[in-house]
């Protein structure tokens, strides 16, 4: 049986500020938005934060279909998107929801309209989607195996074949040693390559030599990494085990087999070859009676097991395991781990005090590393950053999440000097734009590289191409975050922490910053009145910087 409750998670982020004492019980949905087919999970989470799943459903859509060889989404497949998502949303609001959680993968990343469809979701469905690079695909499938399996120290390698893409993960102890992602899938293979009834030889020859040159660096990189298991997720893998399970037991009526019943299957080389041979010699309509193969599958199976056989054949794999947790669970958890308030770090330590979850920080961080960053200034921005944050929630009214990427705004702000002085906002916005940021969605991504292009006194303008594609809401988050930046950059002016904290004073219609020194901090307080204006535009308040007056009775 599948675990349906993990370790605990406390919850307080949920209810909007890091400091709420109170949990209270919540219902989340995930939505996960596949080339192939579309996933539903709505799952409660106790007070402890274990959760349970009280409904699924999948959605057979086939988004990437006719788009995926063209980059273009077609609109039939966007009409059917469109109405399956309608039914996911209903259903979610109906459970009573507190959040639905939706991300897409390759038919969208990859389509010159995915921009155009998230909007027409967004407006339609009143569901805002993140697309996943497949880095992060991968990281999250990771995740979620190693949540109900444990996977001990051996390196455990991970395939998963969706319909538009292959995710490829190798852990060992807990690390990530490979995050691969190929576009290689069933839907786009069989869009590609099957055109005839069954496969001609021309086309499984075609077929198998374009996965294998693809597959050449992928293989190179699992081979210098070794592995000693294998497990399988998503529908192709599954669906194949399946197969082989009704095989050998000899049931000819057996169909698909509940989700209980697909964790830990086995499929060997031999099985998968056997199964592969079957499908690439059978017309569809002798696939559709296949034991173990629901009829939806039977036309793009035969790309799928030719794909997964020659990965076998390709890394040498005897032997793998199924899991029914892939993508939509691996969501779920990121983010309830993301979400638990995280322990703030003892002063010395090597990441400056960080507060970002493991994943995020150590994402963060080895970017800024590569950027020859300067780790103090980064940490007495970050820790002023957060204490503005901290001290004017009343203010801007937002909640714990963006005080994560306020935070790794901060340590990346200056990034970009690594290019060149000049413009060196811009460049840490480019940076940032064209990294793998692990644990981070392309919309956060985005949030991050418009802060740090921003932070330096001048707000973000709509002509400009980036920040132009953000969310309404996510422009006006952009701004406060920037604000907030400037102010805690500017009181390390000078980069040699002359400045101990910052203590807000909120008027009606006016902020204080009362700056207390831990040095001579002229350089500090002139940049900071110089700046505040910028706080003063996006939060329509006055402002005043001075220097905090001493407690007398401390001073005695």
């Amino acid at each position: 049986m599948i675990a349906t409750a993990g370790p605990s998670l406390p919850l307080g982020v949920l209810v909007q500020h890091r400091k709420c004492a109170r949990i209270r019980r919540v219902k989340l949905a995930t939505v996960d938005i596949g080339s192939n087919s579309f996933h539903l999970l709505v799952v409660e989470v106790d007070e402890q934060g274990h959760f349970r799943a009280i409904d699924k459903e999948r959605e057979m859509v086939r988004l990437g279909s006719g788009g995926l060889t063209v980059g273009h989404m077609t609109n039939e497949a966007m009409d059917r998107a469109i109405v399956a998502l309608t039914r996911f949303a209903d259903l979610a609001r109906a459970h009573g929801c507190d959040r639905i959680i939706a991300t897409a993968t390759s038919a969208v990343r990859e389509a010159n309209n995915g921009d155009k469809f998230l909007k027409r979701v967004r407006r339609k469905t009143g569901i805002e989607v993140d697309m996943l690079s497949g880095v992060e695909e991968a990281r999250l499938i990771a995740r979620s195996v190693s949540y109900v399996r444990d996977l001990g120290a051996a390196p455990t390698l991970g395939i998963d074949i969706g319909g538009g893409s292959t995710e490829f993960w190798i852990l060992a102890g807990g690390e990530h040693r490979v995050l691969v992602s190929n576009r290689l899938g069933s839907v786009r293979l069989s869009d590609g390559f099957v055109h005839s009834d069954p496969i001609s030889k021309r086309e499984l020859e075609l077929l198998r030599g374009y996965i294998t040159a693809t597959l050449a660096r992928t293989r190179r990189e699992i081979a210098e990494s070794g592995f000693e298991t294998v497990i399988l997720t998503s529908g192709t893998a599954l669906t194949l085990a399946e197969m082989a399970s009704a095989a050998e037991s000899g049931d000819a009526a057996a169909k698909s087999l509940p989700p209980q019943e697909t964790e830990g299957l086995e499929l060997t080389a031999e099985a998968l070859r056997r199964i592969t041979k079957t499908l690439t010699r059978s017309t569809l309509r002798e696939r559709k009676k296949l034991p173990g193969l629901p009829e939806e599958r039977a036309d793009i199976i035969v790309a799928g097991a030719v794909l997964l056989d020659t990965i076998f054949s390709e890394l040498g794999i005897r032997r793998a395991v199924t899991s029914d947790w892939a993508l939509r669970e691996g969501v779920l958890i990121d983010f309830l781990d993301r979400h638990n308030p995280a322990p703030a770090l003892k002063a010395g330590e090597a990441d400056g005090g960080l507060e970002l979850g493991d994943i995020r920080r150590r994402s963060i961080l080895a970017l800024a590393r590569r950027c020859e960053y300067d780790a103090g200034h980064a940490a007495q921005t970050a820790k002023l950053a957060k204490s503005i944050f901290d001290q004017t929630t009343s203010l801007h009214g937002l909640a714990a999440d963006a005080r994560e990427l306020l935070e790794a705004s901060a340590v990346l702000h200056d990034i970009g000097y690594t290019i060149a002085h000049a413009m060196h906002n811009r460049h840490g916005q480019y940076l940032i734009m064209n990294s793998e940021l692990l644990g981070f969605s392309s919309r956060e991504q985005s949030i991050v590289g418009s802060v740090v292009r921003y932070h330096g006194g001048r707000l973000p303008k709509k002509k400009h191409q980036e920040f132009s594609r953000l969310r309404p809401g996510d422009r006006k988050l952009v701004e406060k975050l920037t604000a907030i930046l400037t102010v805690a950059d500017a009181l390390d002016r000078s980069n040699r922490n002359s400045v101990r904290g910052v203590q807000i004073r909120l008027g009606k219609h006016r902020v204080r910053f009362d700056v207390t020194p831990a040095r001579a901090c002229d350089l500090e307080m002139w940049d900071a009145t110089r700046k505040a204006p910028v706080f003063e535009r996006v939060f329509g308040v006055r402002t005043e910087v001075g220097l905090a007056v001493p407690d007398q009775n401390r001073e005695r």
